[in-house]
């Protein structure tokens, strides 16, 4: 494991479509924690879009600011699956000479959404990297 995000929602998510139907997008902001490799605090906005199926495409961009001042730009897309869980492919765009390391990584992870109370967890993992 790379780090982890712990994550939760700030207010009403934004709705494109209605929610009782097979396909809907969803737009959500909030914040939350980074610990691991990268600690510090995190503030993300988050795109979703529901299928005909039931699983869920999305579009998550954070900003991750660590606690030795650094300042990390996260993109991550994923698949959540009807159970809440999912696979994610992620990368950092970052200026600070001790994190660029992050821009050239492959990192992939893993998802778990508790929709009904707008919290997410979401550990990255570094490929080909011991780290």
């Amino acid at each position: 494991m790379l780090f982890e995000l712990e994550l939760a929602a700030r207010g009403d998510a934004s709705l494109a479509g209605n929610e009782g139907e097979a396909a809907f997008a969803e737009f959500e902001l909030g914040e939350g924690t980074a610990t691991g490799a990268i600690e510090g605090t995190v503030r993300y906005s988050q795109r979703l879009r529901r299928r005909q199926d039931g699983s869920v495409r999305f579009e998550l961009e954070a900003l991750i600011n660590t606690s030795d001042g650094a300042a990390i730009v996260l993109h991550a897309t994923g698949e959540e699956g009807r159970d809440g869980h999912g696979a994610i492919v992620a990368r950092c765009e970052v200026a600070d000479v001790r994190y660029r390391w992050l821009s050239e990584a492959v990192l992939v992870g893993e998802a778990a959404w508790e929709r009904d109370h707008g919290h997410s967890h979401v550990v990255v993992y570094r490929l080909g990297s011991a780290q």
